[in-house]
């Protein structure tokens, strides 16, 4: 396996989460997966990406800055 590849069991593991709770962000959308043979995977980046999604600013921190859609690209 792709060592930058995780199960859904791994991934449960590294956010100390279900596996029920990985499969539902994965059905809801909310986490970005590879199905390979039938399987699940998950990598890192879209872990790290899912992960800065979910961020929630601290007080007194500047929210994060939302981009305007690209006018051009009609």
């Amino acid at each position: 396996m792709h060592p930058e590849l995780l199960t859904i069991k791994q991934t449960a593991e590294e956010l100390g989460r279900s596996t029920d709770f990985i499969r539902n962000e994965i059905n809801r959308k909310h986490l970005a997966h590879h199905r390979l043979g039938g399987r699940i995977f998950i990598s890192r980046d879209d872990l790290t990406a899912y992960l800065k999604r979910s961020r929630v600013a601290a007080f007194g921190e500047s929210p994060r800055k939302k981009l305007k859609p690209d006018c051009a690209a009609v």
